[in-house]
C-alpha cells in the first residue's frame, strides 16, 4: 500500500515542481523583457553621450587651428618689433655720427 501511495504522490510532486518551473519560466520572460528594454535605454544614453563627447573635440580642432594661428601671429609681430629696434638702433647711430663737432669754436 505504501508504495501505491508514493506512486500516486509523485505525479502531485512533479505537477507542483512543472508548475513552480512554469512560473519561473515566466518570471525570467518578464527579466528579460526588462533587460532588453534596460539595453535600449543604455544604449540610448551612449549615443547622446557620444555625441557630447564628439561636440567638444570638433571644438577643439578649431581651437587648435585658431591658436595655431595666433601664435604665428604673434612670431610674426616679435620679428617685426626686433626689426624696428635693429632700425631705431641704426638711426640713433647715424645721427649722432652725422652730428658735426666744432672743436675749434668756444661757446662764450
Amino acid at each position: 500500500m505504501n508504495c501505491l501511495n508514493a506512486i500516486k504522490c509523485r505525479p502531485d510532486t512533479v505537477e507542483k515542481r512543472l508548475s513552480a518551473i512554469a512560473k519561473l519560466g515566466e518570471r525570467l520572460s518578464g527579466f528579460e523583457k526588462d533587460i532588453k528594454c534596460m539595453c535600449l535605454a543604455l544604449e540610448t544614453h551612449i549615443k547622446g553621450v557620444e555625441k557630447r563627447i564628439d561636440r567638444p573635440e570638433h571644438a577643439t580642432e578649431g581651437a587648435g587651428i585658431t591658436a595655431a594661428k595666433v601664435t604665428s601671429r604673434a612670431e610674426h609681430l616679435e620679428k617685426e618689433r626686433d626689426n624696428f629696434r635693429d632700425d631705431m638702433v641704426y638711426l640713433k647711430s647715424q645721427s649722432t655720427r652725422n652730428k658735426p663737432y666744432f672743436y675749434w669754436c668756444n661757446e662764450s
